[in-house]
């Protein structure tokens, strides 16, 4: 029985996750999202209920300059924890508590084009 109660879109998505103990940003990408939340990788531990801020890339494939794509700042809460067995970190489901949409103009390079 599926335990979501909104779908999940497969959708990779550059994300940066943010949290206090580290100077610089974990940088991986969703696997999967959902309008409440999303599941990505990481070599960093996190626990159940660790919360942290992140920025999720909306990249456009637009051929317009213009339409650089969009970012979603989001306040988000650990409410899964995986550790993967095949390859060394863990897999994190996250849910997004609160977000802003701001405009891509001006993102890193890196986190728009991955």
């Amino acid at each position: 029985m599926e335990r979501r109660k909104l779908a999940r879109l497969n959708l990779r998505l550059p994300v940066l996750l943010f949290r206090t103990e580290f100077r610089n940003p974990i940088k991986t990408e969703t696997t999967d999202i959902s309008s409440d939340g999303f599941y990505c990788t990481t070599e960093e531990p996190f626990g159940l209920g660790d919360k942290f801020n992140c920025v999720i890339a909306f990249p456009s494939h637009s051929a317009d300059a213009a339409k650089q794509g969009l970012l979603l700042n989001c306040a988000a809460e650990v409410v899964r924890v995986v550790v993967r067995a095949e390859i060394p970190g863990f897999g994190i489901g996250c849910r997004i508590s609160q977000y802003d949409v701001l405009p891509a103009q001006g993102a890193p390079d890196a986190l728009m084009h991955n």
